[in-house]
């Protein structure tokens, strides 16, 4: 396919419907959002080796067997010229474990990692780094030595009913599948998207750069926001989706995917739910880990003894709300040193319109909780 000098809107509209997307129609997208991650993936395919970071995609479906490792491979093969191998997620998996495969995985070459079927919430800090990473460095396994690897690996996750936790969540762009059916394995596709796209894999990397070209010709204002840590791929893959958003209207900004995600993410959750229980419990005033560890005890100590709807209602349900949320967080036995984490762990960071404020102290630290209008 040649690449027009001046690309007009009919050859923009058949790069995109007739060529681009043609492997990727028969999936079972949700809304205009998931198309728009969809349309992000395949152009970060094309685009990864000159970006210096990107984030990662997940194929999220609603039940087994929708195709979400079908589209991850399809995607992939767009990147690479050939079928991604698949690395399988394992249970339980911690961060030092996932480090070292990923450091496997840049070492044997790869251009596209797809992890696989991850279930429960996921994140964790050596996944956070890899993706806003242009080098990733480590230790060799068993040996003192560092190695430094040039990271420009397409990362693709799958998952059912995927949930991303903490600093994860807006390295991780999900696109949402529902196939409407109960026994979604039984469906078939009328082409092989995987097949397709390596048989017609210049076909669609030109159609892609045709697009990217019309968009820098089309002098557009760029779209409000910009992703942190990921500016370059904002600039070169969010901006072209987002000025197509304005043309088709099954389409919109991604950024309307990644704010979608941090609504939804547990972490931030469980720390808004904390900074409500704080301040409907201390309202403006000033407290200590030992504080909150004391009307932690109250609660505990007394629904041993006394029935709730014998204790003061309002007092008794804040107290049970500060009581789960610090059972979510840390969970054993909780002491002052503990809570005194969690609250260093989130101070300084607004959220459902609350900050936790450090305050100056010569011995115990103290906090308050600052309404953000």
């Amino acid at each position: 396919m040649k690449i027009p000098e001046k690309p007009t809107h009919q050859e923009v509209d058949k790069a995109l419907n007739e060529v681009i997307l043609k492997p990727f129609c028969e999936f079972p997208l949700v809304s205009a959002s998931d198309w728009s991650v969809l349309v992000c993936a395949i152009f970060t395919a094309v685009q990864r080796p000159v970006l210096p970071t990107a984030p990662g995609f997940v194929l999220s479906a609603t039940t087994a067997g929708t195709g979400k490792t079908t589209a991850a491979l399809a995607i992939g093969a767009l990147c690479g010229g050939s079928v991604p191998n698949i690395w399988p997620h394992l249970p339980g998996e911690g961060s030092e474990e996932t480090r070292k495969r990923l450091v496997t995985a840049l070492l044997t070459g790869v251009d596209v990692i797809v992890w696989d079927n991850v279930f429960g919430v996921f994140g964790n800090p050596s996944l956070d780094a890899f993706l806003t990473s242009a080098t990733f460095t480590d230790r060799l396994l068993g040996q003192s030595a560092q190695v430094s690897l040039p990271n420009r690996a397409l990362f693709l996750v799958t998952g059912n009913n995927f949930i991303a936790k903490g600093d994860t969540n807006r390295r991780l762009i999900v696109c949402h599948m529902d196939p409407g059916v109960e026994f979604a394995y039984k469906r078939r596709f009328d082409l092989d998207p995987v097949s397709y796209c390596l048989h017609h894999r210049q076909s669609i990397v030109s159609a892609v750069l045709l697009i990217l070209r019309a968009f820098r010709q089309s002098n557009a204002a760029p779209k409000s926001g910009r992703l942190a840590s990921f500016e370059d791929w904002d600039d070169m893959i969010r901006q072209p989706v987002a000025w197509l958003a304005d043309r088709y209207d099954w389409l919109t900004d991604p950024m309307d995917a990644i704010d979608a995600s941090q609504a939804v993410d547990p972490e931030k959750e469980a720390h808004a739910a904390l900074m409500r229980a704080l301040h409907s419990l201390f309202d403006a005033r000033v407290f200590t880990s030992r504080d909150v560890l004391s009307a932690y005890r109250e609660y505990d100590k007394r629904r041993e003894y006394e029935p709730e709807d014998c204790m003061e209602p309002h007092l008794m349900q804040v107290r049970r709300e500060l009581s789960e949320c610090l059972e979510d967080l840390a969970p054993g036995k909780l002491t002052a040193r503990s809570i005194g984490r969690i609250m260093s762990f989130r101070e300084g960071r607004i959220v459902d319109g609350y900050r936790l404020k450090p305050l100056p102290s010569t011995r115990e630290k103290r906090w308050s909780v600052e309404v953000i209008q």
